[in-house]
């Protein structure tokens, strides 16, 4: 499936799963006009309604591993949103860079399944599995790829969770709360 897609029902779940809305119009004379609304956050009593009925869970650290740069702009976005420290990277090497440096700690790796063309989220896994040093428990996979027999079987020998694209706030709140107390 074209990558066009994917982004944009990625983008359709973060406006969602941020209390906005999405919708295309039709464009007199052909085309289309895509549209989404955001809610104001700050003293808008829905959202301190939203807030208030939420628990406050733990300030993390995260590492976004992600090579769609709107997708990864999106996910530290959503990270940051719900208080979250976010360092994003776009490439394998970047991440296992900045994953050797030794007085960096990330409570969790938000990990795309499908990272550069010489890598995947799998490859990483591997690597830091291989390194001993318990890291590759701290991994969460994200992905739209739901349909591929390889991905799924991949998925099932790591046996970590994953974040289905796309996904929404809460969705993001309620796996990084599972990952943070295991």
């Amino acid at each position: 499936m074209p990558s066009s897609i994917w982004t944009g029902a990625i983008s359709f779940g973060l406006v969602r799963g941020m209390g906005g809305r999405m919708w295309m119009q039709n464009v007199e004379g052909g085309g289309a006009r895509l549209s989404f609304e955001l809610p104001v956050d700050a003293g808008s009593p829905a959202a301190a309604a939203r807030a208030a009925r939420r628990p406050a869970g733990q300030r993390l650290s995260l590492l976004v591993v992600e090579d769609e740069e709107a997708v990864r702009r999106a996910m530290a976005l959503l990270a940051k949103r719900l208080g979250h420290e976010v360092t994003t990277v776009g490439r394998f090497a970047d991440a296992t860079a900045r994953l050797a440096q030794p007085d960096v700690r990330y409570d969790a790796l938000l990990v795309d399944v499908h990272l550069d063309e010489a890598h995947t989220g799998f490859d990483l896994f591997d690597h830091l599995r291989t390194e001993g040093r318990g890291l590759e428990q701290r991994i969460v996979f994200t992905t739209g790829d739901s349909i591929s027999t390889q991905t799924r079987d991949a998925l099932e020998r790591a046996d970590r969770p994953v974040l289905r694209k796309p996904f929404s706030l809460d969705d993001l709140r309620e796996m990084l709360e599972r990952v943070a107390s295991a």
